[in-house]
């Protein structure tokens, strides 16, 4: 299902990407970094700080949401 949405995104987006950003839990999934290699080969799959990247986004749009 996970594979689904990306190639929606892709289709939608009609471009390939530089760089794929994975974040959050499933980003430490090596199912998914690996389904995702298959499905883009040739496309580096970067990563950061999992859990400390979705707190700052949400702290961020929370800002946006509640000002």
């Amino acid at each position: 299902r996970i594979l689904e949405q990306v190639q929606l995104a892709l289709d939608n987006a009609q471009e390939k990407p530089d760089v794929i950003y994975l974040t959050g839990g499933s980003a430490r999934s090596p199912l998914i970094k690996k389904a995702l290699a298959e499905q883009l080969p040739g496309i580096p799959i970067a990563g950061g700080d999992d859990f400390g990247s979705v707190t700052a986004g949400l702290a961020r749009w929370a800002e946006v949401v509640f000002r």
